[in-house]
């Protein structure tokens, strides 16, 4: 005798139909058909899905929209800090060149411009 692969699957889904529509009968309820239990969600009306999906556009929107915000305060702090190194290198330059030619007080002058109201360097 011979026998199919798809014999041992197809017999498993008849017995699990069977064995549903039976507990069904059991509890007094009307079984809704062999393929019931292939329903995973329950069915949603479709306005409601239509609300959530503009939802998610705009949750989309505003997040991109954030995102580029973020970007560009990091690429003007990033500027800044930029800007304010060569400030510094400029003011190290100069407070060298004025040491180099013993100009002492100028030296001391420029080095409190490179320094916060604390004593420690920026």
């Amino acid at each position: 005798m011979r026998t199919y692969g798809w014999a041992l699957p197809a017999g498993l889904v008849v017995l699990l139909v069977a064995a549903g529509s039976m507990d069904a009968r059991a509890q007094g309820t009307q079984a809704l058909g062999p393929d019931s239990f292939l329903v995973a969600v329950p069915i949603r009306d479709t306005v409601e899905i239509q609300r959530e999906l503009g939802s998610a556009v705009q949750a989309k929107t505003r997040a991109e929209r954030d995102r580029a915000h973020a970007e560009s305060l990091r690429n003007s702090a990033r500027a800044r800090i930029t800007r304010k190194q060569g400030e510094i290198s400029a003011i190290k330059d100069r407070e060298k060149t004025a040491r180099s030619e013993k100009r002492s007080a100028d030296a001391v002058a420029l080095e409190g411009t490179g320094r916060p109201p604390s004593g420690r360097r920026i």
